[in-house]
């Protein structure tokens, strides 16, 4: 949908859509949870959070009575519908000023939002959910032409891909202690393939060096209290031994395995109209090195793409050796 309202996938996004052909559009950094937490997605039972989103304005004019509608749902890749959010808040009505006066946008609270056990019990990776954002004038207070729409549950689905108006941050980051020999198996739910779409492919892809560097995943890993900077302006982590040591991206192959409740295996799931014609519940079993050291880090996406390379969907997962292995 046109308009003047964006919500920021990274400091790169201009509005324009598709950015970066989709490709990580599931790590916003526009859309977090506040008090901050480990990766600013996970949640704790009876512990209050507030779903934040910071919206933009391209146009020339301030743009008033600007709503953000939030969604919380288990994890999940690919077409997403607001019918499955387990918890949505709407935000109170803001003016979002141009970018020539607010660069920096307007930031929007949407809730508070206190989990249940019942509604975290969706999660098997520790407390970790997904956040869809969007935001639009409210057409019972602003003048029409409207900016964006509110969507309509069981009727709209989410286009993060194509809708500037609309973000996704779906990011888990754990924590393991040293001389572990895998990670807890992740659980996710595969969207149905969207129309126009035959086949497609689960598969992993693992982040490289450079992309260690990139402000937004930097910030993810300082949402743990034991990472911070050095005097050179690196990322390092505390030993629990003395002085903290530089974080490290592991350069060896990842071992993994995926599978679906179809009884499909292996490191690549084809998803096609036969075998993925409704959700499909998917699972990911990494290996690790026990004699990896504090400080070492995996990075890679589990993606959802077509095999023309069309991402419909992912999320990005980080894990981390710590002295504590939490």
């Amino acid at each position: 949908m046109a308009g003047n309202l964006y919500i920021r996938v990274a400091a790169a996004d201009n509005g324009s859509r598709p950015f970066d052909s989709c490709h990580d559009a599931w790590k916003n950094e526009s859309i977090w949870l506040d008090p901050p937490r480990p990766d600013d997605t996970t949640a704790e039972v009876d512990q209050p959070s507030v779903i934040k989103v910071r919206v933009r304005n391209l146009g020339s004019a301030a743009l008033p009575f600007v709503r953000v509608h939030a969604y919380v749902s288990s994890p999940q890749i690919g077409l997403t519908s607001p019918a499955q959010a387990i918890a949505d808040f709407i935000s109170a009505p803001q003016t979002v000023p141009p970018a020539q006066t607010a660069p920096n946008g307007v930031v929007f609270d949407c809730g508070p939002w206190t989990p249940t056990a019942a509604q975290l019990a969706v999660s098997s990776n520790g407390g970790h959910l997904c956040l869809f954002a969007n935001a639009f004038q409210d057409s019972n207070l602003a003048d029409p032409p409207f900016d964006g729409k509110d969507l309509t549950p069981g009727t709209d689905t989410f286009d993060i891909c194509g809708d500037p108006h609309q973000g996704q941050r779906n990011i888990t980051l754990w924590a393991v202690a040293k001389g572990m020999r895998r990670l807890p198996a992740m659980a996710f739910r595969v969207s149905p393939l969207p129309k126009g779409v035959k086949e497609s492919v689960l598969v992993l892809e693992t982040l490289g060096k450079g992309e260690l560097a990139e402000a937004g995943l930097q910030n993810v890993l300082l949402s743990r209290r034991d990472i911070t900077r050095d005097e050179k302006n690196h990322l390092v982590i505390d030993t629990g031994e003395g002085k903290p040591v530089p974080l490290r991206l592991s350069t060896e192959p990842l071992k993994y395995d995926l599978e679906t409740d179809g009884g499909h295996r292996g490191p690549r799931l084809p998803l096609n109209r036969d075998n993925h014609h409704r959700h499909t519940q998917a699972k990911l079993h990494v290996e690790l090195d026990p004699n990896d050291p504090i400080g070492t880090v995996h990075a890679f996406d589990l993606v959802q793409r077509t095999p023309q390379g069309r991402h419909l969907g992912g999320v990005r997962v980080i894990s981390v050796v710590t002295a504590t292995g939490r």
